[in-house]
């Protein structure tokens, strides 16, 4: 028998659920590896120390603390007004930028495509002056 194979089946052998026959080849490989006996006696501890663990006793007041404990504790509500009141703002804003564009081509006819061509000239009150000529100021009193 393998240590591999003795480490596997040792927690079947300390609690008794292996067959005659297995644990007879265990016993022996036991008799003969210095290895496996430690790991043997490790394992008989642990399993004691978590035997004594297991003998705590019931709260049987336990639930009902519990639940006077998470009575007493206030809920948290969350309120969705505030949230509300913040996308019915944002929805304003945009429906007046999009009114406010949709006038605006209304009132000068053009067209989003015509502005958006590169390089071309725009003039202003249906004059042929560009309109960057608008933002020029002439000194000529002063000259």
């Amino acid at each position: 028998m393998k240590c591999s194979e003795v480490h596997k089946d040792l927690i079947f052998y300390i609690e008794g659920d292996l067959s005659p026959e297995r644990e007879k080849a265990l016993r022996k490989h036991l008799d003969s590896c210095s290895d496996c006996r430690a790991y043997e006696k490790f394992m008989r501890q642990s399993l004691g120390a978590i035997e004594m663990k297991k003998d705590v006793p019931a709260d049987d007041e336990f639930a009902g603390k519990v639940l006077e404990k998470m009575s007493s504790v206030p809920i948290k509500t969350f309120s969705i007004a505030p949230v509300l009141k913040y996308a019915a703002a944002a929805a304003v804003i945009v429906l007046g930028v999009f009114t406010g564009m949709g006038i605006a081509n209304l009132t000068t006819n053009t067209s989003t495509d015509k502005l958006a061509e590169a390089g071309e000239e725009y003039y202003y009150h249906d004059e042929m002056e560009p309109i960057e000529s608008f933002f020029l100021i002439k000194y000529d009193e002063d000259e």
